[in-house]
Parts: structure tokens; C-alpha cells; sequence
């Protein structure tokens, strides 16, 4: 079955390291088409209430606009062919195409994701982040993974070099859903090697100040139960990887116990553990245990700036 991989550009290093990305990850499969679609911004209307002759005037002045960022697309995507061509995706795997926008670069590259369930993921480059209050403020990134739609969505920061990918999961089938995703989309390259991981919340994170002195024994027993928990899920995760051809030597598992921070700690085992891609899920648990994915997806983002980053769900 054909992947299909939508990525938006718009010719800044930002987009160029997203098509980078696509075409090192996707190097080699017969079974990836890559589509980059470049926006351009829109033509003024023309005024109703002005006569004939000024309004002929301002069609010819449109349609000269029109064919000048035509001309300037079509020189932008050239950038984009190169470095898919670079990275030895061949011609007939991509494509690149140019419209105008319409309501707005987010919206725009979903519409055209999900028209007729086309394409698999969305692919955009990353603005650089402050704080978490103003982060990605006003970017294309940010909407895309605000959305309440359920196309997966990859925000690319550096150039990526390795095919480790880390799947941040807690029990919940959400995580069950992202582990399908990542290994129908990079399950067939042999080079891909999958870590999930998952933090258990220390239960004073959850509890907060002022608990009573047999916190330790409730620790403990909290802990012990979500680590079973964690195992039954990675057995029926093996499953899913197994389904999928990918092999059991390809798909290690981790857990951080007693996590007081569980976006900190993804950051820290993506640095740590040399990963390219980090496979975050839009949802997790409800409830007290809504912790791991899903609430702390956002802030994950933020802190991985120099991967690449999909979120899924």
C-alpha cells in the first residue's frame, strides 16, 4: 500500500530541512510518494463597483501578479526538487505543486491532506521557540498540531541523521494507535530501529504537597503497578510491530520510573538516546492518569527543537 507524504513549503531553511528530512527518512521506498506543496499568498479581488474599463485594467494587473508568483513558485520548488534528487529520491517518487491560499497555510495543507484521504502525514518545518507561553505564536506548526483532526502532523527542527525512532507511550489505546501508525510508515525500512518509551509520574507529581508519611509504601506499590501495566502494553505493542513485519530485534522498550517531569524526561532519552524522530500522540489517558501523552505533547515539542517530532492521533 502507497504512503503518502504531504510536505509544506515555502522555501526557507525551516521548509528546506523538512523536505531533508522526507527524503532521508524515505530514501530507498518504492512504496513513499512525497508531494511538496508550495502556497502562495493570494491575489487582491477585484473591485465590483468600479467601471468597465478600470476594471479590465485591474484583471490584466491581476493576471500579470498571477504569472509573476507562478514564475517565483515554480523557482522555490526547484530547491525543494534538488534536495529530494540529492538524497536520491527519484523523480518519479515526488512531485511538486504550487497554489494559492486560501484561508489560511494550516488549514490549507489539511484540506489538501485529508481531500479524499490522500495523504498519510503532513511535513512542516519549525520556527525556533521560546517560552512555552509564546511558543511557535502565530506559525503553521502550531495550528497544524492544534487542530482537532486526526492526520498525523511531523514538525522537523535540524537535520536529522539517524533512524532511531523513539514512540513516547503510556497504556492507553491512543499510544496502541500511534504504534500502528509508526510502523505502517517506517516499518518497511530495515534501517528504522523503534524504542518505546514510557515515564511513569512519580505519584507525588499527581498528589502534589502535604501527602501523609506512608508515601513511600503508596510509591511503590503505585510505581509496581504501572510498570505491569507498561509490560502488558508493550506485549500487545509487539503484536502490532509483528503485524506489520517489523522484527522483534528492531523494537526495544524503556521505562523511567518515579518521573517527576515526563516531558523533560522524552527530551532527555531523545538526546541521550541519539534519536532522529520522536513519535509523540495528541491524546492520552482520562482522568488522574492523563499524564504521559497528550498533555504533555505541547510541551515535549517545545524541548525537542533539534529533532523531528510527529504527532499522532
Amino acid at each position: 500500500m502507497e504512503k503518502r507524504i504531504l510536505v509544506g513549503f515555502d522555501g526557507s531553511e525551516r521548509s528546506l530541512r523538512a523536505v531533508d528530512y522526507v527524503g532521508f527518512m524515505f530514501k530507498g521506498r518504492e512504496d513513499v510518494h512525497i508531494e511538496v506543496l508550495y502556497l502562495m499568498s493570494p491575489l487582491p479581488p477585484i473591485p465590483k463597483e468600479q467601471n468597465i474599463s478600470l476594471r479590465r485594467k485591474l484583471y490584466q494587473q491581476k493576471e500579470r501578479l498571477e504569472k509573476e508568483r507562478r514564475k517565483k513558485a515554480e523557482e522555490i520548488l526547484e530547491k525543494a526538487k534538488d534536495v529530494l534528487i540529492r538524497k536520491g529520491i527519484p523523480e518519479n517518487r515526488f512531485s511538486v505543486e504550487s497554489e494559492f491560499q486560501k484561508v489560511g497555510k494550516a488549514r490549507d495543507l489539511l484540506t489538501r491532506a485529508e481531500k479524499g484521504h490522500a495523504f498519510d502525514a503532513v511535513v512542516v518545518g519549525r520556527r525556533g521557540l521560546g517560552t512555552i507561553t509564546k511558543m511557535f505564536a502565530g506559525s503553521v506548526s502550531i495550528e497544524l498540531v492544534e487542530m482537532p483532526k486526526e492526520i498525523p502532523v511531523v514538525v522537523v527542527g535540524n537535520l536529522v541523521e539517524k533512524k532511531k525512532v523513539l514512540i513516547a507511550v503510556d497504556d492507553s489505546e491512543n499510544s496502541l494507535k500511534a504504534v500502528d501508525y509508526a510502523s505502517f510508515i517506517l516499518g518497511n525500512d530495515p534501517e528504522v530501529e523503534f524504542t518505546l518509551f514510557s515515564a511513569l509520574p512519580s505519584i507525588q507529581s499527581i498528589l502534589g504537597e502535604g501527602i501523609s508519611c506512608e508515601i513511600d509504601a503508596l510509591e511503590e506499590c503505585y510505581q509496581s503497578d504501572e510498570e505491569r501495566e507498561m509490560n502488558d502494553f508493550f506485549g500487545r505493542a509487539s503484536e502490532v510491530f509483528a503485524k506489520a513485519g517489523v522484527p522483534r530485534e528492531r523494537v526495544k522498550t524503556k521505562i523511567k520510573k518515579k518521573s517527576f517531569n515526563v516531558a523533560k524526561d522524552i527530551f532527555e532519552e531523545a538526546r541521550t538516546g541519539g534519536y532522529g524522530t520522536v513519535v509523540l500522540g495528541r491524546k492520552g489517558k482520562t482522568g488522574i492518569k492523563s499524564i504521559v501523552i497528550g498533555s504533555v505533547s505541547l510541551k515535549s515539542l517545545a524541548l525537542i527543537e533539534d529533532r523531528a517530532v510527529w504527532i499522532v492521533g
